[in-house]
C-alpha cells in the first residue's frame, strides 16, 4: 500500500514537471543552444573573439519550487538583452543575434527585429541563423526593415514575423 502511494505520487511529481509548455521550451531552448554552439565554433575557427552573454547562475543554478519562474525569468533575460553575443568579426565590432531553425526558414519576429534594428544605430548587428537540417550558418545585416524595401511582414502562430528575403543572407558556413 504505502510502496504505490509513493510511487503514484513520484509520477504525479514527473507530470508536473513535464507539461507540453514546458518540453516545448526545452526542446526549443536545447535546439538553440545547439545553434549557438555552432556559430561560436564557427566564430573560433575564424579566430574571431566573442563574449556571449549567458542567462546569469542566479537564474539557471536556482532551485525554483517551480520550474515556470525560471523558463519566465529565462525568457525576460533574453528578450531584454535581445543579443546573443558581442563579437569582433576582421577587426570590426558587431552585436549577434543566433536564430536556430531546423529547416531553411528565415523569420525574425517583428518586434525582435525591431529591437535589434534600434540596436544597428549604436553599433553593427548581424543575425545568424544556424540550419539544423543541413548543419549551414547563413549571415543577415541587419536593416531598416522599412528600406530600402520593406521586409514582407506576416503572422505565424500568433506572433507577425519578417520574412528575410534570400537577397540578403550571406552563406558563411556549410558545415561546423
Amino acid at each position: 500500500m504505502v510502496r504505490s502511494k509513493s510511487k503514484r505520487r513520484r509520477k504525479e511529481r514527473i507530470s508536473r514537471l513535464v507539461t507540453k509548455g514546458r518540453l516545448e521550451w526545452l526542446l526549443h531552448k536545447e535546439l538553440g543552444d545547439e545553434g549557438e554552439a555552432a556559430v561560436f565554433k564557427y566564430f573560433e575557427r575564424e579566430r574571431w573573439s566573442y563574449n556571449q552573454f549567458k542567462v546569469p547562475d542566479a537564474i539557471s543554478k536556482r532551485n525554483f519550487p517551480d520550474e515556470r519562474e525560471r523558463i519566465r525569468l529565462t525568457t525576460q533575460f533574453k528578450k531584454e538583452l535581445q543579443i546573443d553575443a558581442l563579437a569582433r568579426i576582421d577587426d570590426v565590432p558587431y552585436a549577434v543575434e543566433i536564430k536556430t531553425k531546423t529547416t531553411p526558414f528565415f523569420v525574425v519576429d517583428v518586434n525582435d527585429y525591431d529591437k535589434l534594428y534600434i540596436f544597428s544605430r549604436v553599433i553593427a548587428v548581424r543575425v545568424y541563423f544556424y540550419i539544423k537540417e543541413t548543419n549551414r550558418i547563413y549571415l543577415h545585416n541587419v536593416r531598416d526593415p522599412q528600406r530600402p524595401v520593406a521586409f514582407h511582414r506576416r503572422p505565424i502562430r500568433g506572433e507577425d514575423v519578417y520574412d528575410i528575403p534570400e537577397s540578403e543572407l550571406e552563406l558563411v558556413c556549410s558545415s561546423h
